[in-house]
């Protein structure tokens, strides 16, 4: 089962390393992060609500294992290696082995896919030949 990382950087805050969220199932990364962003909702991360104008950046990662497995190899392959970083070791730890997946899931503008299914394998309505769309008036 993969399991996702999700990383939202405020306009107002760019410097720091953000709100994370840790192993999140497919369904849930799609549910509280990327239909609400499609739409142009608001996302709840960390206590907090953000709206999308409010957003600098979203990171998606995608990993095998979970977030404490993850930091445990990676103190395992840092140990005495003088590697020192002042950063959480989750976030050294997800970025650093985990793949940015970022560009699957977020393929748009916040608010361009109010009615459209979010995920990587989804379709916009513009690019489906069966769709039409109709006019009708003189």
């Amino acid at each position: 089962m993969p399991y996702f990382h999700v990383n939202i950087t405020l306009e107002a805050d760019s410097e720091s390393e953000g709100e994370w969220e840790f192993d999140l199932s497919e369904d849930t990364l799609r549910q509280r992060f990327v239909t609400p962003y499609d739409a142009g909702d608001s996302i709840q991360i960390g206590g907090k609500w953000i709206r999308p104008p409010d957003i600098d950046r979203i990171l998606i990662y995608e990993s095998e294992e979970d977030k404490d497995t993850l930091v445990r190899q990676h103190f395992d392959r840092t140990r005495g290696s003088g590697f020192i970083s002042v950063r959480s070791p989750s976030v050294d730890a997800i970025e650093s082995y985990d793949r940015n997946v970022t560009s699957k899931w977020i393929t748009r503008p916040p608010g361009m896919g109010r009615n459209a299914e979010s995920g990587p394998e989804s379709r916009s309505a513009a690019s489906d030949a069966t769709s039409v769309f109709v006019v009708h008036g003189r």
